[in-house]
């Protein structure tokens, strides 16, 4: 999950980590911590992940 208002991890550096572990991005408007500001969109990334 890429926050695109991140102010901590660069968020146009953030898809350049996940390729290189593997990992499938998406982007959702949030700060550093959307696990708090989009619980929602979390839960499902998660949950979608699991399956």
């Amino acid at each position: 999950m890429v926050a695109s208002n991140d102010r901590i991890i660069p968020p146009e550096s953030e898809p350049v980590i996940a390729e290189r572990a593997g990992a499938t991005t998406v982007e959702v408007k949030s700060s550093h911590v959307p696990m708090l500001s989009k619980p929602v969109q979390v839960t499902s990334l998660i949950l979608q992940a699991a399956r």
